[in-house]
């Protein structure tokens, strides 16, 4: 994310700027330089290429400027079509221009012609079309071209971030899936919104639009910018019109269209919208929770009002991403829906605000090539950071960096390392990972802590202001920080931004009583082969005394290896190389128990802290030491404590262990403490239990009591299952159907069958194993019945994966004998009917 230095290659790169020439020649130079600067299909698992195997990966050339973009737009659901006519507006760039080539995949075009209606010359080859403008045109002109077409989305690859390209979806088009809404929603990202419109699908264009859908009157519609009218066509279809006025680039276009449950709200004079499944549309500001107040937030922390008309955010059904902030109308996929119970475990203030802040790090300003990714990711990666920090205090947010720090690790370790930006990966699709998104916001991190607050948001600040509503490559984000503070920042950018790896610090001491002179080695040990040799470090050193008092020392490490000699009261009984644990350093040491134990108890960061505090070892935890922990403000340490209580110590506990299942605020700990309730036979802790399983605001400490009363009371916790209604959270409703498979003779079958739609496809195996306990447990004429609307649902799913599951249960009902069997024989015809998947019917023969 090879090496030491950044290197400059010099390239020359073909363009269409002479006068008139052939259209055929030019196609052909077309081709050459996309086959040159586009992406290679490889293995999502492929380990990182060395940077000299791939070409440098250019911005892309702009020959013309995408003004604005004027579409009209319907749709063809049986076939999965969409039926356009787009009007482009374009300037050329700057040389004279006499060919428009534009971004085209899968396209019927009926007609192509200027503003004045003559029709226009073209070729197309199935991604791209390459129009004769007739004429030349210079950088003072302005011209229009009109384009007829048929698009017909396909899918041609995907990633581990984006799962598909195929740019526009049509869900349940035919709504045979009784189950799932018939929905249409795009995904432009990377440069896929070039399936359904034409246009220049390149980062570093920026246009605006002005979108008319026409939708069939049941359904809403959705789009950037503001709905300006919505016309009745009389012939049961509505058109409805959606202007942005201010440009964004291509890959940000977005149209929505499906039957939405709905919550409206303003934030100064800004309308915000919530779209979300009717049956979550009571939870629909919920599920959104703090958009406002996160809108208020960063726009003032930028001293940057937020620079768009309308912020609207909206769910679909399978989405093939986590989340997308195309401009004012951010998608989200269904994952984040939940009820109080849910939202009261886990917010989905991460994700909302990783998208909001794109409204000005990526939409307001965005990278010019996928190299810059992080310019776009890295700062919404790093608003995740800034509002648990504002909203949630310091700890909140460190917590959070230490996931991403050990997130990053992790990957690089995984799938190898490569530059921040970088201007030589193997596929574009490949940019979206820990680098981009984890390593950027951590880097940003370090940035602030290097300049302090006060220089990190101005240097944003004019970020933003000089380059809003415009492209940007690493350069300017530096410029804009040495203009702030009158640094020379290229070497922190030439070592963090533009080489690969991360440091790798190790460090030993020893002590002269007689001087009481502390020296101390520290060495770094990285692999030079993918990082670089030695990392200019800036080391803040603290030193922590048995009495619990501390010194600092800030030493800038810039050899690998580097000694240290302070005089000193005493040995210290700890040393830590980055007392504010800023630095993106992984710090290869092991710690005695004494030594984690002065970390804990006196050190300064909270990294650290519980770092410390998870590894020291159960004899070394004394009762005063975990009483401590159980009253730290922070959760995560007094979730820790709950789980280090020696087992032989809990009885001494159990007072401050019932205190905090009922009182601790934190849902995390007080699922924890009941997990560490001892399980025996008591009548009132038995009740107590079920009671929690009935009546507590939090899924997490319903299934922690529900796991822990099976334990002691099996048909009590099955009685008080039974008693739960409408559970809208998967991991509870596989709780759920673990328990209720013991169930032999009541008829849950309901239960099963209604809440399949609820699980995901991940969690799809789990629930069906459950299922299919309770099948065999349960009496012949329920099980018969049950697998009779199980077949009429089968052939409605479309996930080869999900419809294994169901053949599985099938064949558990074919064992059970009777009336059960009878239903599979009656499907099994329907099966051999209609069944047309190779790998279905030999895993159902097999």
């Amino acid at each position: 994310m090879n090496k030491y230095i950044a290197i400059i290659v010099a390239i020359v790169i073909m363009t269409s700027c002479s006068k008139t020439k052939d259209l055929t020649s030019h196609a052909e130079e077309q081709e050459m330089e996309y086959e040159f600067f586009d992406t290679l299909v490889v293995n999502s698992n492929d380990v990182i290429e060395p940077v000299d195997t791939t070409p440098y990966r250019a911005s892309a050339t702009k020959e013309f400027k995408l003004i604005n973009t004027d579409l009209e737009v319907s749709f063809n659901w049986q076939n999965q079509m969409v039926i356009g006519k787009a009007t482009l507006t374009l300037v050329p760039y700057f040389f004279e221009q006499d060919i428009c080539v534009l971004d085209a995949e899968n396209f019927e075009f009926k007609s192509v012609s200027g503003s004045d209606g003559r029709e226009l010359k073209y070729e197309y080859d199935g991604n791209q079309i390459y129009i004769d403008l007739g004429k030349s045109y210079s950088r003072k002109d302005t011209l229009k071209v009109i384009l007829d077409y048929v698009a017909t989305p396909s899918v041609t690859g995907g990633s581990a971030a984006i799962t598909s390209d195929k740019g526009l979806f049509f869900i349940n088009p035919d709504g045979s899936d009784p189950d799932k809404p018939t929905q249409l929603w795009t995904q432009g990202e990377t440069e896929n919104n070039s399936k359904w419109v034409p246009t220049i699908d390149r980062p570093n264009q920026k246009t605006t639009q002005d979108i008319r859908i026409t939708v069939d009157k049941k359904y809403q519609t959705l789009s950037n910018g503001l709905m300006v009218s919505s016309v009745d066509n009389g012939n049961g279809t509505r058109t409805d019109r959606w202007v942005q006025t201010k440009p964004h680039a291509p890959y940000l276009m977005m149209i929505a269209v499906g039957d939405f449950g709905r919550q409206s709200e303003s934030w100064n004079n800004i309308k915000l919208d919530y779209y979300v499944d009717k049956n979550y549309e009571e939870y629909a500001k919920d599920i959104f929770n703090n958009t406002p107040e996160m809108l208020s937030f960063f726009s003032e922390l930028l001293d940057y009002p937020y620079p768009w008309d309308k912020f609207s955010q909206i769910v679909v059904k399978d989405f093939v991403s986590g989340a997308m902030e195309n401009t004012t109308a951010v998608v989200f996929g269904d994952f984040i829906q939940k009820d109080k119970y849910a939202l009261a475990d886990n917010n989905n203030d991460d994700i909302v605000a990783h998208e909001m802040f794109h409204h000005w790090f990526g939409d307001l300003v965005t990278c010019e090539s996928w190299s810059n990714l992080t310019l776009n990711e890295g700062f919404a990666n790093y608003s995740e950071y800034l509002w648990a920090e504002h909203k949630y205090g310091y700890e909140a947010a460190e917590d959070h960096r230490y996931s991403e720090f050990y997130g990053y690790l992790y990957s690089a370790q995984a799938t190898g390392t490569h530059p921040l930006i970088d201007y030589h990966y193997s596929d574009r699709e490949k940019m979206f990972d820990a680098h981009s998104y984890n390593k950027g916001g951590l880097i940003l991190h370090m940035l602030r802590s290097l300049v302090g607050d006060d220089a990190f948001f101005a240097a944003l600040h004019k970020y933003l202001v000089d380059n809003a509503y415009s492209d940007v490559e690493v350069a300017e984000l530096r410029m804009a920080f040495e203009d702030v503070t009158g640094f020379d920042m290229s070497p922190f950018f030439d070592q963090w931004f533009l080489s690969e790896g991360h440091p790798v610090l190790e460090f030993s001491d020893s002590y002269n009583p007689d001087g009481k002179i502390l020296n101390i080695q520290f060495s770094q040990t990285q692999d030079i082969e993918h990082n670089l040799a030695v990392y200019n470090l800036p080391l803040s050193v603290l030193l922590i005394y048995a009495d619990g008092s501390k010194d600092y020392y800030d030493v800038d490490m810039m050899d690998r290896e580097f000694n240290m000699d302070v005089k000193v009261k005493e040995r210290p009984v700890a040393i830590i190389p980055d007392a504010t644990a800023d630095l993106l350093m992984y710090v290869n040491h092991v710690y005695s128990n004494e030594e984690l134990l002065a970390i804990y108890k006196y050190g300064d960061a909270y990294i650290q802290r519980i770092q410390a505090f998870s590894k020291i070892e159960s004899a070394y935890l004394s009762d005063g030491l975990l009483e401590q922990a159980l009253k730290e403000p922070y959760y995560t340490f007094r979730r820790e404590a709950i789980e280090q209580i020696p087992d032989d110590k809990l009885g001494k506990f159990n007072e401050q262990i019932n205190s905090i299942i009922k009182n601790d605020p934190d849902s995390r700990v007080r699922a924890a403490a009941i997990d560490r309730i001892q399980p025996k036979p008591d009548a009132i802790l038995e009740k107590t239990l079920a009671q929690y399983i009935g009546h507590d605001n939090s899924y997490l400490v319903k299934a922690a009591a529900i796991l822990k009363l099976r334990q002691i009371n099996l048909p009590l916790t099955i009685e008080s299952v039974k008693g739960l209604h409408n559970v809208m959270d998967g991991k509870m409703l596989l709780t759920m159907a673990d328990i209720l498979s013991n169930d032999g003779s009541s008829d849950l079958s309901g239960f099963y069958l209604d809440n399949i739609k609820m699980i995901d496809n991940f969690k799809i195996p789990t629930y069906f194993k459950y299922m299919t306990a309770y099948l065999k447990n349960t009496n012949d004429n329920i099980a018969a019945t049950m697998l009779t609307q199980l077949a009429s649902r089968y052939f409605n799913v479309k996930n080869a994966l999900v419809k294994l599951q169901y053949l599985n249960l099938f064949k558990a009902g074919l064992q059970k004998g009777g009336a059960t069997a009878d239903a599979v024989q009656q499907f099994e015809k329907l099966f051999n009917e209609k069944e047309d998947n190779s790998f279905l019917i030999d895993k159902w023969k097999g």
